[in-house]
């Protein structure tokens, strides 16, 4: 299933217009409003997986509705129509759909309209299957000049607005392989009465990813040795991790499975929270210390602070989430340190903390466990699939950058599930 807070787009899927190719394959063709049939048959092949066409043309409806004497005519033609569809799929480049959507009310503080098909967990259904958008953070927000914004308002009183988005299915969600993960990379708005096109906003060519099929979509797995942040490896007991905090300047709080640790030694919080970044309950501990601003509730907002998670019986360490706020930088040079630490990432998501910041999340490996590689739920910075290091790199504010790095090798109670950061 999709993340929780997850929302369905449930408003009328329509006819598009021909869109711009990506260019990629050599007879590309852009799908127009697909079917649940063929966002089946779309997620199989990116999933790498060959479908039984008899036995699905046997369940079709042409088949089951024909007369004794048409059926095995229609169930040869039916077979032979999904075969080349799930072939064809090589050649697709791109989704297109028209949906209603609202801009909402103005934001004269952040200068922005934002616009709802966009939102922290929106996703297309397709019955059992779903069209996910990776980078939807990307585009939820439309920065405009309050000049320009108030003709927008007089041309659409109420926000009403269709939205006609152009995605690339590039892969599956490990865990759950009828979910087709999009990339956004075109978007048109149009006044919803007038039809007249108010913005558009696409991404650039370099940009665009690798469509990933079956086992090419699967992660490289890290080394223990590089499962490390701020000189602390998953795996080491948690004494030493206590004792190598305080060497580094840390105050440091022990408690039964864990500890936490603070740069700034007045704001250590002692309290456990339940909480995920929506305010929601959650069955696993998050350190709330941190605080929705990631300032580690410090007045100064570049202090670093994190929680360590180790098992009770041996006292080895599961789980390491650290955040570290830092100025004078830019989010790319984070990204850089971060390639320079862990290599090249294996995955990349748009996502919210709290639903308040938008933040780049890249990951590292994945947790291999009973044989099988565990995948990491679409933009949800908490769950029970994890994988070795993720993460973020988030602006709170234009001058102050934060970087977290959450590090987990196990599933289980005692895995990190909020979000951390990192000490190069």
């Amino acid at each position: 299933m999709l993340p929780k807070f997850g929302s369905k787009i449930t408003g009328a899927l329509c006819v598009a217009a021909v869109c711009a190719s990506f260019g990629a394959p050599l007879h590309a063709r852009t799908l127009t409003n697909p079917d649940v049939k063929t966002m089946a048959l779309l997620a199989d092949f990116l999933a790498g997986n060959t479908p039984n066409f008899r036995e699905r043309a046997l369940k079709s409806k042409e088949y089951r509705y024909a007369n004794e004497f048409d059926k095995p005519a229609i169930l040869k033609r039916v077979e032979a129509q999904l075969r080349s569809e799930y072939e064809g799929f090589a050649d697709v480049d791109g989704i297109t759909l028209r949906v209603n959507a609202n801009i909402g009310q103005y934001d004269a503080e952040n200068g922005v309209y934002r616009i709802s098909i966009f939102a922290p967990g929106m996703y297309f259904p397709y019955s059992n299957y779903a069209l996910v958008m990776d980078n939807a953070a990307d585009f939820h927000e439309w920065k405009i000049p309050v000049a320009e914004a108030r003709k927008i308002r007089e041309q659409s009183p109420y926000g009403g607005v269709i939205v006609e988005v152009t995605l690339l299915p590039f892969g599956v969600q490990p865990n759950n392989q009828r979910h087709v993960r999009g990339q956004i990379t075109d978007v048109k708005v149009f006044e919803d009465r007038s039809g007249q096109l108010i913005h558009s906003a696409a991404i650039a060519e370099d940009q665009k990813r690798d469509v990933q099929v079956g086992a090419n979509a699967a992660p490289t797995l890290l080394d223990d040795e590089a499962v490390s942040v701020a000189g602390l490896t998953i795996g080491d007991d948690l004494e030493d991790i206590a004792e190598a905090l305080d060497d580094q300047g840390y105050t440091v709080l022990t408690y039964d499975g864990g500890l936490r640790f603070s740069s700034n030694p007045d704001r250590l919080d002692t309290g456990m929270g339940y909480y995920t970044f929506d305010g929601s309950e959650n069955p696993y501990p998050y350190a709330v210390h941190m605080g929705p601003d990631l300032d580690c509730l410090d007045s100064s907002q570049l202090h670093s602070c994190g929680v360590v998670y180790a098992d009770v019986e041996t006292g080895a360490s599961t789980s390491i989430v650290m955040v570290q706020n830092v100025t004078g930088t830019s989010k790319q040079d984070l990204v850089t340190t971060l390639f320079a630490k862990y290599g090249p990432a294996s995955d990349k998501f748009n996502a919210y903390l709290w639903k308040k910041h938008a933040v780049d999340q890249y990951v590292w490996g994945a947790f291999e466990g009973n044989g099988a590689i565990k995948g990491h739920w679409f933009t949800e910075i908490s769950g029970r699939k994890h994988w070795q290091v993720e993460a973020y790199v988030v602006e709170p504010t234009p001058q102050r950058k934060s970087v977290i790095v959450q590090i987990n090798k196990v599933e289980g109670d005692n895995a990190v599930t909020g979000s951390g950061g990192v000490k190069f």
